[in-house]
């Protein structure tokens, strides 16, 4: 099985990607493969059985029962923060992840770099270069495409962005991204990385490189799952692919029974049991129209989060993108009902509440820390007229921001926070 696509563009309409043209009269990627008989990959009938080390999620985090969050005192506890890896899932006999073993040859996390507690986030600027920066104020940027040069070269002949959507796991302890690197012969393979860059992988399955679309991946906190988006039965879908001895496993459909034409931008739970994600009909990405949806991480129990239509006096002509869980389980994300600002919906609600300062206008593209603090671009502040993206900081109820990165322009593909 061979998925083939492009990497993220910086613009905000990145094209998506395409399978290699089937070989037996299969669907057109670009519309709803009813059949998908192809011989490349049966998206539509994806791995029920879990023989191929999928995950088990037959106990999904059920989330907060609180019906919302205490804005006052974010959740700094976060005590379902991860993975325990020291402990799989005893009752798994679908060959679930055994996180105590993982591979030896690529996830020794081998980075005396620590992580600590305040929270990291990830971004990308105009020079094509990612960095990883300390939420703190004051927090000096960390240039990643540096250690990525030395750990897998530039290709020759290469130009421009090489590392497209790099996206930290929950924990901080591992990255996943869409690259050229690695002897990449399709130019976007999925590589997984440890923090410190000093260990990666290209992802294979039965001999051939895994690729992703033009959109965000996300990695589990033990290193061992990677979500990813690439055609499938809807002209965008997600799928699930699990670290297994001497490889990946083949991917698991995730979204198949969505209503929707296009998943992506996934975003992990911090228990791995289900994510996240952008969901709509109009165009792959942030149109009018979005939605947010969630499904676990087994496929099942598909459901949409938010639509446009969720606020009073909503419109289909609005949008509702970018969704981050926060760690009471409510789901923090953008939405332009008023102006584009940062809202949250409180687990067990059906109304989201607006946490942007109502003076904070152009608040975009959120991301949430272990701590509850939010992250997120903006456009409006005091000395930025040029409306440059710039990051910002705030507490878990919009309260007591600070800027983390001033006068640069942000390329505004989203963004990845971790530990």
């Amino acid at each position: 099985m061979l998925f083939v696509a492009a990497g993220c563009s910086a613009s905000s309409q990145p094209t998506t990607s395409t399978l290699n043209p089937p070989t037996d009269g299969g669907s057109d990627a670009s519309t709803r493969d009813s059949g998908a008989n192809d011989a490349t990959f049966d998206a539509s009938m994806p791995d029920t059985g879990s023989t191929d080390g999928g995950i088990d999620s037959s106990t999904p985090d059920t989330g907060s029962t609180d019906g919302g969050i205490d804005s006052s005192t974010p959740d700094t506890g976060s005590t379902d923060g991860g993975i325990d890896s020291s402990t799989p899932d005893a009752g798994s006999t679908d060959g679930g992840i055994d996180s105590s073993t993982p591979d030896a040859g690529s996830t020794d996390a081998g980075s005396t770099d620590d992580a600590g507690t305040n929270g990291h986030v990830l971004y990308t600027l105009t020079n094509n270069h990612w960095f990883r920066i300390e939420a703190v104020d004051g927090g000096v940027p960390e240039d990643l495409t540096t250690k990525l040069d030395v750990l897998s070269p530039q290709p020759p002949g290469t130009t421009g962005q090489i590392d497209s959507c790099i996206s930290e796991s929950y924990d901080g302890q591992w990255l996943v991204s869409a690259t050229a690197r690695f002897n990449c012969a399709s130019g976007a393979c999925l590589a997984v990385m440890n923090r410190g860059i000093t260990t990666g992988e290209k992802l294979m399955t039965g001999g051939a490189e895994l690729t992703a679309s033009s959109s965000r991946p996300a990695i589990t906190s033990n290193g061992a799952v990677v979500i990813f988006s690439n055609t499938g039965p809807h002209s965008l879908d997600l799928y699930a692919t699990s670290r297994t001895t001497g490889g990946w496993t083949t991917p698991l459909l995730l979204t198949g029974s969505s209503p929707h034409l296009f998943h992506h931008d996934p975003y992990i739970s911090s228990d791995a049991s289900k994510i996240v994600f952008d969901c709509g009909d109009t165009s792959p990405y942030q149109e009018p129209g979005t939605s947010i949806c969630e499904v676990h991480t087994d496929g099942t129990g598909f459901r949409i989060v938010t639509t446009p239509t969720s606020y009073p006096g909503g419109t289909m002509q609005n949008e509702t993108h970018t969704p981050s869980y926060s760690p009471d389980g409510s789901v923090v994300f953008e939405a332009d009902w008023e102006s584009e600002q940062v809202w949250r919906l409180p687990v067990g609600a059906t109304v989201p509440v607006l946490v942007s300062p109502p003076a904070f206008t152009d608040d975009n593209s959120p991301c949430v820390f272990p701590d509850g603090r939010i992250a997120s671009y903006w456009l409006g502040r005091p000395g930025n007229p040029a409306g440059l993206h710039e990051l910002k900081v705030m507490n878990a109820d919009g309260s007591n921001y600070f800027m983390l990165v001033e006068l640069q322009d942000i390329v505004d593909i989203g963004m990845s926070c971790g530990k």
